[in-house]
């Protein structure tokens, strides 16, 4: 079962052995040279979570760039054994209602290059609606509709 913890300094490693990995961070915007698990805990916030299944870490996933009740999204599924077995959907589902219904934000939104095909295909199947189109980047949102 998919569940979400919030990210800690505990996870800086992992973290940094998953991001590390140029397969996992092909299209993510913060491509650094290598990533190390000093800078890592820094940069972990409230809003960044660890995908678990059955309780052991296979991914992260956050809210950033949080303004006047919007908030971007990222989902990494980075343990490779677990890519393309549907985690990244529910963990995408889950980070949507934890936005929605725990921190009461009114829309998500992700921009996603038009060769990330896994993404590209969660974003559809979790209700999101592509919104327009900037060089490689398709933008993906999604909106809170309870009242």
């Amino acid at each position: 079962m998919i569940s979400l913890r919030r990210a800690t300094a505990k996870d800086a490693e992992i973290l940094a052995r998953w991001f590390n990995d140029r397969t996992n961070t092909e299209y993510m915007e913060d491509t650094r040279e290598s990533y190390d698990a000093e800078y890592l805990k820094d940069k972990l916030g409230a809003m960044d979570f660890m995908i678990l299944l059955d309780e052991k870490p296979v991914g992260y996933c956050s809210l950033y760039d949080i303004k006047d009740g919007r908030a971007e999204i990222s989902v990494l599924i980075g343990d490779k054994a677990k890519q393309g077995k549907g985690y990244g959907k529910e963990a995408l589902r889950l980070l949507c209602d934890t936005a929605f219904k725990e921190f009461g934000l009114k829309e998500l939104f992700a921009r996603v290059d038009e060769d990330n095909a896994p993404s590209l295909r969660i974003l559809d199947m979790c209700g999101f609606y592509r919104a327009g189109k900037k060089g490689r980047d398709i933008l993906f949102v999604k909106k809170s509709y309870s009242l």
